[in-house]
This record gives structure tokens, sequence and C-alpha cells, in this order.
């Protein structure tokens, strides 16, 4: 059986080198191979069978940037005994670093601010996402760890360097984040949380390990002041696309890609 990908890719580079691995969806590895000089590469495999589900898992280590980035698909093997994955696109650090300013990280666009009072952390990566126009860039497949198929309203990529230039994976003391949320899937943007005044949305982050999606916490929709939205808005916010920006608040207490999800339980 052959699994192969013909883009491997930042927006405008091409990396050669980076690791390539194929697993079973319970984690067990069928075999690795690199990146040639355009990013593509093409590995045959034993002990897996038509139909099956596969993992293609990438780690590329950035040399300017000294970060380790990763992307990640599902892909099954088809009749032809073929795997073609889906385009595995890696955020270009070059492009997503983020700027210091009176206790906060955030971009040029105003998409993404990261709360660091004190100071932690030397250097700060973040991009967020349209679910629909970035498609590439989503890790895994629209399924959480239980099965459950997602809709996304809208996600985050976001790591870090400490003061040794160490990067940051797990946060001991969570940090508060906020980042837009596009009106591409605004419609399935349910509140889960009724009565209490407040416009509450379910969190994901995308577990690396078992390459799936994993509840973690609750987020707050809030406008571009980040004040909050009141529970009441949400058939508005729904159904009316100039509504005005809406921002996600949340606790993050790991450095990964984080999700606005809507769950829809597996069908009978």
């Amino acid at each position: 059986m052959v699994v192969r990908s013909f883009d491997l890719r930042t927006p405008d580079q091409y990396p050669e080198g980076a690791l390539v691995q194929v697993m079973t969806t319970d984690g067990k590895l069928l075999g690795e191979t690199q990146t040639d000089h355009v990013g593509q590469y093409l590995l045959s495999i034993e002990d897996a069978d038509v139909g099956d589900e596969l993992r293609v898992k990438v780690t590329y280590s950035d040399p300017e940037a000294q970060l380790t980035l990763g992307a990640a698909k599902r892909a099954n093997i088809g009749e032809d005994r073929y795997a073609f994955v889906p385009t595995l696109v890696l955020v270009n650090p070059a492009q997503t670093e983020l700027e210091y300013s009176q206790g906060s990280w955030s971009d040029d666009l105003g998409d993404v601010e990261i709360e660091d009072p004190q100071g932690r952390f030397s250097r700060v990566w973040a991009r967020a996402f349209d679910p629909e126009f970035d498609r590439p860039f989503f890790p895994g497949n629209y399924r959480d760890a239980e099965g459950n198929k997602i809709i996304s309203n809208g996600f985050l990529f976001a790591t870090a360097q400490d003061a040794n230039g160490q990067q940051v994976t797990s946060i001991d003391e969570p940090v508060t984040v906020y980042f837009y949320i596009p009106t591409t899937h605004r419609y399935y943007l349910r509140d889960i949380s009724p009565g209490n005044g407040l416009y509450e949305v379910p969190m994901y982050l995308y577990d690396e390990e078992q390459d799936t999606w994993v509840r973690r916490g609750t987020g707050l929709v809030v406008d571009a002041d980040y004040q909050p939205i009141p529970e009441s808005d949400e058939d508005q916010v729904t159904t009316d696309p100039d509504y005005g920006e809406l921002f996600v608040k949340f606790e993050a207490d790991h450095f990964s890609t984080w999700n606005v999800d809507h769950p829809l339980p597996p069908c009978r």
C-alpha cells in the first residue's frame, strides 16, 4: 500500500527533511519517511488493508524560529491500495509572530491577543483561521475523540518560547486568549449554558499525541472591545452576518491548535 501527498508546505515554502509518520488510528507506527526538496513524499507500508483509516503526521523543525511545527491529517486506503493525503500545510513562523505591548501579545490585524502581564514569554506566534477558507491548516479530521462530528466556528494556532528560548507547550498558569470568530460558520455558534446571561461556547484542543480533538473548557463570546455578548443575542448572531465583529475569550493551559466547535452527535 502506498501513502502519498504532493504538497507539504508553508504558504511560500516547501520544507525539505520534514519527518512524515503514518500510523493506525490507535497509534501503531506503520512507516516513516522524509519530504524531498519540493516538500513531497511517497511511502510504501505494510500491515494495512483497503478501507483502513490512517493517521498521517508531519513534524518539522524550523531552523530560523527554532520551533517544532506539526501538521496531521486522516486518510483512507482506497480500492487501488493508495491513500492520498489531504494537503498538509504548516504555519509559517515568519508571518505569524506577535508583538508585545502593555502586557499582551497581539498581531497587526487585531485578530489575536494573548495576555502576558508578567512577561513569561520571550516570543509568541499565533494566527486565527477561517474554517471555510483555511481548511488545509485544520489538523486531523472533523471529529472529536469520542467520534462526534464537529463543525468549526474558527480555530487558532499558537506557540511560544520562554525566557530561555525553549518552546512552550503546557502552561502551568493558564493565559487569557482572545481570537477573532469569522462570519463563515456563525450559524453554528450555539450558547451551551442558557440561563446565565453569558454567551458561552465549547473549546477544543488538538491533542497532538492522539491526533484528535479533545474538549477543553469553555469560551466566552465577546465583541471587538472584549465586552461579553449577551446570550439573548444568539438568534441575531447566528442569522445576521452584519451583527458585528466577534471574538472568543478563553483560558489556555496549552499552546497548540484551539478550536471553537459545534459538536453533532452521531446519527442513530
